[in-house]
């Protein structure tokens, strides 16, 4: 169900081309499976999106947004040490809206409220929308971006 391509060489962009035709031979023979690819040159990223591929890691470009945020906000690095470990401490998930009422990023704060889980943003059409205003509109199409110590269930809550 799930495929991660990692790069050749993560020092040579050129792998690039390698896990790109690694890709799309994949979602070829399987158009259903969820394809993760790591990608060298941030510059590719596009290509990767193009191919179908679901979601694309590009290490060159987070270690360099990295350091620039670790230097002007020192700590940071070990909040995403944590956050992104998935053998210790809290993580980030992100959990489906089976039903939400009313449709505003509140209702998903009372769903949480009492489950130690923190939903800090909303994935949407591909994109993350971290800190919502409160009355931001949800809807089941969206998914919601949490930090927890074990995998929340599914978001189904109605006032």
């Amino acid at each position: 169900s799930h495929a991660i391509v990692l790069a050749g060489d993560q020092l040579n962009p050129e792998s690039d081309h390698h896990t790109l035709a690694v890709v799309l031979t994949l979602e070829k023979l399987r158009s259903d499976i969820i394809t993760t690819a790591e990608c060298v040159d941030p510059e590719h990223i596009e290509l990767f999106n193009r191919a179908g591929c679901d979601d694309v890691v590009c290490l060159a470009q987070m270690s360099s947004n990295l350091i620039v945020q670790e230097t002007l906000d020192p700590g940071v690095q070990r909040v995403l040490q944590e956050i992104t470990s998935n053998t210790f401490g809290q993580q980030v998930y992100v959990v489906p809206i089976e039903a939400i009422e009313p449709p505003v990023f509140s209702s998903v704060c009372a769903h949480f409220a009492d489950k130690g889980v923190l939903p800090i943003g909303l994935l949407r059409d591909r994109k993350a929308r971290l800190n919502p205003k409160i009355n931001e509109e949800v809807s089941v199409e969206d998914r919601v971006i949490c930090i927890a110590g074990s995998r929340p269930g599914p978001v189904s809550y109605r006032a």
